[in-house]
């Protein structure tokens, strides 16, 4: 069996009126903002609304693209994961579990950070909250978390 070599994933920092940001926790990696992979046939917008959908209940409108992210794997048949990063708004719905996601809440933007403990997700996370209007390119390894590289794109 072949194998691609890279898998589409995108996430998303969504946030509320009240300016609160959606976290969602995953059985694994704990608390993160929602997303996913791309599917066949699908573009990147409307693959992140159907998973931010799925996993929370919450429709949204996409924004600014804040990253892009290489997840490199260390083993050949694994392929590369390459993330990309967005800013978006709630337009529709309230947060609700599902297998995915057995908590899902919406949270101050100064408590996210404390709340997720994932080194590649803090990362990426702090990025979201703290984009200025350049996008980051960051490439790493995972286990163990190691950036391999971090440049500003544009």
């Amino acid at each position: 069996m072949s194998y691609p070599t890279h898998i589409v994933a995108a996430c998303g920092l969504i946030t509320n009126e009240q300016g609160e940001v959606l976290l969602m926790r995953h059985r694994q990696r704990g608390w993160e903002v929602p997303g996913g992979q791309v599917e066949v046939c699908e573009d990147l917008i409307a693959g992140l609304q159907r998973e931010i959908e799925e996993e929370t209940g919450v429709m949204v409108t996409v924004g600014r693209l804040t990253g892009v992210y290489s997840n490199l794997q260390s083993d050949e048949n694994t392929p590369t994961k390459v993330i990309f990063a967005f800013l978006g708004a709630k337009s529709a719905g309230e947060p609700r579990t599902s297998p995915e996601s057995p908590e899902v809440r919406w949270v101050p933007r100064e408590l996210v950070l404390e709340m997720v403990t994932h080194p590649a997700l803090h990362d990426r996370i702090t990025d979201m909250l703290e984009f200025t209007g350049r996008v980051i390119y960051r490439a790493y390894t995972n286990p163990p978390y190691h950036v391999t590289k971090k440049i500003f794109l544009g």
